[in-house]
């Protein structure tokens, strides 16, 4: 059947609405060296009790788990420093900036 011309090629379909998990890991989408890690040093040392204070989700409580104020911090921080003033310009970027998608996968 192989010189037939009416035989049909079998084919993987593609299903474009499928999801793909993918194993990911976050610490090396951001070298060593780049400058979010200082960021996020600096951003450590700093007194965040009044931050943290005003988190009502608490262990015991009903509630979802609050982002940590210093990923927060440290993500403002670093956007500004590449001249992105917006939330939306900030979202924006995750698609095509390694640090900021690092972010969205933890969650922002």
């Amino acid at each position: 059947m192989s010189n037939d011309e009416t035989a049909v090629p079998r084919l993987v379909a593609i299903d474009r609405r499928q999801l793909i998990l993918r194993t990911m890991d976050v610490e090396k989408l951001v070298e060593p060296e780049h400058c979010v890690r200082s960021i996020w040093e600096l951003v450590g040392r700093l007194d965040l009790r009044l931050y943290y204070a005003q988190i009502a989700a608490v262990e015991g409580s009903a509630g979802r788990e609050h982002t940590d104020p210093q990923l927060l911090i440290s993500l403002w921080l670093y956007a500004y420093s590449r001249g992105i003033s917006s939330a939306r310009e900030l979202r924006g970027s995750a698609n095509t900036n390694r640090v900021a998608s690092g972010c969205a996968v933890c969650r922002l």
